[in-house]
């Protein structure tokens, strides 16, 4: 297995701008072992759970698990489809990229 660290930021809808950081556990591609985990930031500090519960090329379907503050008993499911996705390995540096997800789902909290 192969941890990656993938982190961001957006603006979704009903929470507003956020930070994101997912920590993405793959076998490789095609692998049927990955699985992705996060927490949402909002502005405010209060954090969101999430977790991967089908993963397809380009779309991943996540499940909201509790949080912080406001979302302590969260409870939500989310798609995200992947719209970008770039990876640049400059020499003697580690990898890193770009990425970008569209996206639609329910948070109840």
């Amino acid at each position: 297995m192969l941890p990656l660290k993938i982190e961001g930021t957006g603006i979704v809808s009903h929470i507003g701008r956020y930070d994101v950081a997912i920590t993405w556990c793959t076998g490789g591609p095609g692998s049927p072992l990955d699985f992705l985990s996060g927490t949402i930031t909002a502005a405010n500090g209060d954090e969101i759970y999430f977790y991967s519960i089908h993963i397809e090329p380009l779309v991943i379907d996540y499940k909201v698990d509790g949080g912080t503050g406001r979302f302590v008993d969260a409870d939500g499911e989310f798609t995200l489809t992947q719209t970008e996705f770039n990876i640049e390995s400059p020499e003697g540096a580690p990898p890193s990229g770009t990425y970008a997800n569209e996206g639609e789902g329910f948070i109840v909290y």
